[in-house]
């Protein structure tokens, strides 16, 4: 969790103190090989453990909407308001869906 302090102004010679409780922000870049999709907005979530619930619900959705031609090159990395990688969470891909598509061809 972090604290962020806040000055809040009452009046003009009254000010506040206040610390508020803030989730961390996590940004979900995108990321295959030379290609990278930044995430320049983010999410708070309380835990990294919920941030990684995010990148696999993200997954789907991407694997839903554009399927999953070069989905083994992607990945989802996960950082922190430094930048720092927090965690890589691949694509998955399924066995059964590939060789299903290749008998269909």
């Amino acid at each position: 969790m972090c604290l962020r302090y806040q000055a809040k102004t009452t009046n003009k010679h009254a000010r506040v103190m206040a610390w508020e409780n803030l989730m961390p922000r996590f940004y979900f870049n995108l990321v295959s090989g030379d290609k990278h999709i930044a995430d320049k907005a983010g999410k708070e979530f309380p835990t990294l453990n919920d941030a990684h619930a995010h990148a696999r619900t993200l997954i789907d959705k991407i694997l839903f909407h554009v399927g999953h031609d070069d989905a083994a090159a992607w990945k989802v990395v996960i950082s922190n308001d430094e930048h720092d990688a927090q965690m890589i969470v691949p694509f998955p891909v399924s066995v059964m869906f590939g060789n299903q598509r290749r008998g269909a061809s």
